[in-house]
């Protein structure tokens, strides 16, 4: 015995029974990280930040770069940066004997962009930008070393740097010429 105010939330019942009986299953969302990181340029800054990571501590352990690669996603996307010019904080923060050591992870790097990005644009007005801390030959984030021809600084990457002390020991940088600084290198890379 039913009364009448119930029929309507009986049929009701029934219809969302229904509803579910013809339904399927929700699908499983992606994580958050997992969503738009498969981005080229995402997925290649993520790598260089990495790289340059493993130039100064080869041990260092592999992250998830498709989670790497979401956050650089989020500085593009998101906070609307340029690639190109985070590819420069990249290689000025990895260079920069203060931030190489702070700026581990891209999570990190989005964290401080701000103040990455000002310091990086202070260096650059006194003529130490990114582009200056790039080893002359593998192009790679380096280290200065004395100077060589007319007064000009030499960057040199980690290996770059091994190869020239296998080739001059102990020996001073005195005033070499660029040209002789690649070929030293070179032949020790080749040696080496």
């Amino acid at each position: 015995m039913t009364y009448e105010h119930e029929k309507p939330i009986l049929q009701m019942i029934d219809l969302l029974k229904e509803i579910a009986q013809n339904t399927r299953p929700r699908q499983k969302q992606p994580k958050k990280h997992e969503t738009r990181a498969d981005g080229s340029i995402a997925l290649q800054l993520a790598q260089q930040l990495f790289d340059a990571i493993l130039t100064r501590k080869p041990d260092f352990k592999r992250p998830d770069l498709s989670r790497w690669a979401a956050h650089i996603d989020r500085l593009i996307r998101i906070d609307k940066r340029d690639p190109r010019r985070i590819g420069e904080i990249i290689a000025w923060c990895q260079a920069d004997d203060f931030w190489q050591n702070n700026i581990l992870s891209t999570d990190k790097l989005r964290k401080q962009w701000d103040r990455l990005d000002l310091q990086a644009q202070a260096a650059e007005h006194k003529g130490e930008g990114p582009v200056a801390k790039l080893c002359i030959i593998d192009r790679k984030p380096g280290h200065r070393f004395k100077t060589n021809q007319r007064g000009k600084n030499v960057w040199l990457c980690a290996d770059c740097y091994k190869a020239w002390k296998s080739r001059r020991g102990n020996a001073p940088w005195g005033w070499y010429l660029l040209a002789e600084v690649e070929r030293i290198v070179l032949e020790g890379k080749a040696n080496g």
